[in-house]
């Protein structure tokens, strides 16, 4: 589907506000361990010295130092999460959390749209479009056999409009229940009025919800 450049700017704000709570929930979370347990922010402080020190042996030709610093931040990590187990806290908890592990809340996941940026899209044209006052009205939970007659049996079909429209609701209910493992089409056919399109925005109001 196709996006205006506004559009397309819309959704990418939503991702810029996801990233910005992300990060402000990690945040929190890095605050609260600090508080609960002190000494990892000093194992952390450690982690960093260490990393710097690296960076300057290494300079100096130490040809060994990454290999040390590889070591010593191991032993620092598990110092770490055994703090952390041991306040009842997950190993993880101070990472980063996305709302979509898939893309890290960024839209794009190896180069391509997200799945859910695509929700996203449709959740926007949805919203910008007339068809969403339609399907207040027009779904299955509206759908009444009323209007369809219970009493003549039509001799092409061996039963009434009404037992025939019973059966095709239960085809359009089975189309849905069956969409994301089969997809596939439906074709409508009937004169003006037969309730087509009712139908149609039917299945469109439960695929699209």
């Amino acid at each position: 589907m196709s996006l205006s450049n506004s559009q397309y700017n819309a959704i990418m704000r939503i991702y810029n506000q996801r990233q910005f709570q992300d990060k402000y929930e990690q945040d929190e979370r890095i605050k609260e361990i600090y508080r609960q347990i002190p000494q990892i922010r000093h194992i952390e402080e450690a982690m960093g010295t260490q990393a710097v020190a690296c960076a300057k042996r290494l300079l100096d030709g130490d040809a060994d130092a990454r290999q040390r610093l590889k070591g010593q931040l191991e032993d620092l990590r598990e110092q770490k999460a055994v703090l952390l187990e041991a306040y009842g806290y997950a190993p993880d908890y101070m990472e980063m959390r996305y709302q979509c592990p898939e893309c890290r809340d960024t839209g794009y996941a190896k180069g391509k749209k997200c799945r859910c940026f695509k929700k996203e899209e449709i959740a926007l044209l949805y919203s910008q479009s007339n068809i969403q006052e339609i399907l207040r009205k027009e779904n299955f939970s509206a759908f009444t056999f009323q209007y369809y007659d219970s009493k003549e049996v039509i001799p092409q079909i061996g039963m009434t409009v009404a037992d025939y429209m019973k059966q095709v609701y239960g085809w359009c209910r089975e189309y849905v229940e069956g969409f994301a493992a089969k997809g596939g089409n439906l074709i409508f056919t009937g004169s003006t009025g037969v309730g087509k399109t009712f139908l149609t925005n039917c299945i469109a109001k439960e695929l699209i919800d």
